[in-house]
């Protein structure tokens, strides 16, 4: 009698083992492999399905992996079932930008949201170029637990922070015309 293992979700598995034939009778143990987490998705695993009537050995049951049965006087499918969870997660990323009295406003001068999927987010590769206005990168790590950068694993909101630019301006009098007094 022949054993087949079958996913619910091609990608969701990545290996699988215990098929072949088999005689009445015989102990046969098949499991399969999950995937690794993609950037969308992580999966789990859910169990077996089989419409066969198995006995079970080894403590086993149609929700372990591997799983062992006693091959009855017929064909067996196993489908291996997962579930799969998203990995989609809104990052709101807050723009606040140094007032010219050299504090920072309670709300921010901009708000993105975007999706993201389990990434890593670097603070600074989030900084915007605006006239005027420099990235402050240690206000920045300060206002987001001392952290660089944030490991995406649910809604996350990240605070950038933008300082006035300063300018110095110098004018020789002397060069343009002018007298001293």
């Amino acid at each position: 009698y022949n054993v087949t293992v079958t996913y619910d979700n091609a990608d969701a598995f990545s290996a699988k083992s215990g098929e072949g034939t088999y005689r009445w009778g015989e102990n046969v143990t098949a499991s399969v492999t999950l995937s690794e987490k993609t950037a969308h998705y992580t999966y789990k695993w859910a169990g077996f399905e089989t419409e066969s009537r198995l006995t079970f050995r080894n403590g086993t049951s149609k929700t372990s992996n591997p799983v062992t049965f006693v091959m009855p006087e017929e064909n067996v499918t196993l489908k291996a079932c997962s579930d799969s969870q998203t990995n989609e997660y809104a990052v709101t990323v807050e723009h606040y930008l140094m007032g010219t009295d050299g504090t920072y406003p309670d709300t921010p001068y901009e708000t993105t949201v975007k999706p993201y999927y389990g990434e890593t987010l670097v603070h600074k590769d989030l900084a915007r170029e605006i006239k005027g206005l420099s990235f402050n990168e240690n206000k920045t790590i300060q206002e987001n637990g001392n952290r660089t950068q944030t490991q995406v694993t649910g809604n996350t909101v990240i605070r950038l922070y933008y300082d006035r630019s300063v300018c110095t301006v110098t004018y020789d009098y002397r060069t343009n015309g002018g007298t001293s007094a």
